[in-house]
């Protein structure tokens, strides 16, 4: 059997119980979360910023939505129509486009690269709304280019050629073909198929397709604070969801701390009440021997 622990001992236990409450209780008060801690109130959207190419002219419209309009406008007057990104050239539809386009100079390497160089040449100074640009493509044809500008920012243009304004130099075109593998009789003949037009009619189109590109411009421009305002709630949401998931990890261990807390309290007051009890025997029998001593006397 165990021995009974001394006065001293007792005392020593009762104040090692203590500490431990009170570390507990600061525990607790600790794992309670600060109102500021989920203050959302701060957060701020951020900022588009299309000069370091947050958005590309793909996330603000709807390209295939746009392909059949231009479509319309092709079949309506003949003139062919590209949308290519900007400054990446990358074209992200076409229509009406010419057989000695997609079957020469777009297919055979060579030919294809001064393809490449004349958007680039046509496209790079184009800065403000219905500006227009036209010029000859290093292969011989006539192109035309405005450019769509959203927040400022030049992000792709509209385009449109693959016409001459005079009847074209046979020779030179065939020497080219020649030069570039291709086979001659084919693509003489569909040099014969691209369009003659006047410089008037073909800046009209062009024109035209200025003021699409404006409306696509501003349809953009509502698309990026549309996209803008939408990222702003998602993250208001993910941060409350984080303050949420915070709050109930809290809440658990609140949970398990006053389980704890309970727990040693039901020992404390166990052990109180075993000290009492042993502190009251030595007392009653000292009360008895005074009892006994005052009969005597």
């Amino acid at each position: 059997m165990a021995e009974k622990p001394t006065y001293e001992e007792l005392e020593q236990k009762v104040k090692e119980l203590e500490r431990e409450v009170v570390k507990h209780k600061r525990a607790k008060n600790s794992l309670i979360p600060n109102p500021d801690e989920l203050d959302l109130s701060n957060a701020k959207s951020e900022t588009p910023d299309l000069v370091n190419g947050k958005y590309s002219i793909k996330d603000l419209i709807d390209i295939q939505h746009l392909r059949g309009v231009l479509e319309k406008f092709s079949n309506a007057t003949g003139f062919t129509t590209g949308l290519v990104s900007y400054p990446e050239q990358e074209p992200l539809l076409i229509t009406g486009w010419r057989d000695i386009c997609t079957k020469y100079h777009r297919v055979f390497p060579e030919s294809e690269k001064h393809c490449k160089k004349s958007n680039r040449s046509l496209t790079s100074h184009l800065k403000e709304w219905k500006e227009l640009n036209v010029r000859p493509c290093k292969n011989g044809l006539v192109e035309g280019a405005t450019p769509i500008i959203i927040k400022g920012k030049h992000i792709a243009s509209l385009l449109t050629g693959q016409i001459l304004f005079n009847k074209p130099d046979i020779g030179r075109f065939r020497r080219q073909g020649e030069s570039y593998g291709y086979d001659i009789d084919a693509y003489l003949d569909a040099l014969n198929k691209v369009p003659i037009v006047t410089e008037k009619q073909f800046k009209s189109a062009l024109s035209f397709l200025s003021e699409i590109a404006v409306m696509i411009g501003e349809l953009g421009l509502i698309n990026l604070k549309l996209k803008e305002s939408t990222r702003g709630l998602e993250r208001e949401i993910i941060e409350r969801k984080k303050a949420k998931m915070k709050l109930a990890e809290k809440s658990l261990k609140l949970e398990r701390l006053n389980k704890e807390l309970r727990r040693k309290n039901e020992e404390l007051n166990e052990f109180t009440y075993i000290a009492s009890h042993d502190l009251r025997a030595p007392l009653r029998k000292l009360s008895a021997f005074c009892d006994l001593l005052k009969k005597d006397l």
